[in-house]
């Protein structure tokens, strides 16, 4: 059973099978968001917002080389954004890929560091129109 989220911005530890909290909601979570996003709207009206990053280590950690893993982790970044896509459609849900946003600020608000990871994707989540 799922248990509702508070609303705040939350980071999933992978290792931990576990979220952990980075920021409370507040007044300017959903504005910070939004400007981060290029005060695009549909970012600003969200129900959720999924923020995906990159180990920017893993890229040299790849077998085949650097290149070939950064080509691979978008790869799957974009593997990962189409199946949240696909089922939010499922579920007769309202879902919108962000392409335009600011990296840096995105990482800050989502508590990623910006040496270390790369944010790479953003869907913003709601209820269809």
């Amino acid at each position: 059973m799922l248990l509702p989220l508070l609303p705040a911005a939350w980071r999933c530890e992978p290792a931990l099978h576990a979220l952990a909290l980075q920021a409370r909601h507040d007044d300017t979570l959903r504005r910070r968001a939004r400007a981060a996003a290029l005060d695009q709207g549909v970012v600003g009206a969200a129900a959720a917002l999924l923020v995906l990053s990159l180990s920017r280590a893993d890229f040299a950690a790849d077998a085949a080389g650097a290149a070939r893993g950064c080509r691979h982790a978008f790869l799957e970044a974009g593997m990962v954004g189409e199946r949240v896509h696909l089922e939010r459609l499922a579920q007769g849900r309202g879902v919108c890929a962000v392409a335009g946003f600011y990296d840096d600020e995105l990482a800050a608000l989502c508590g990623i560091d910006a040496r270390r990871e790369w944010v790479v994707h953003l869907t913003a989540q709601g209820r269809t129109a």
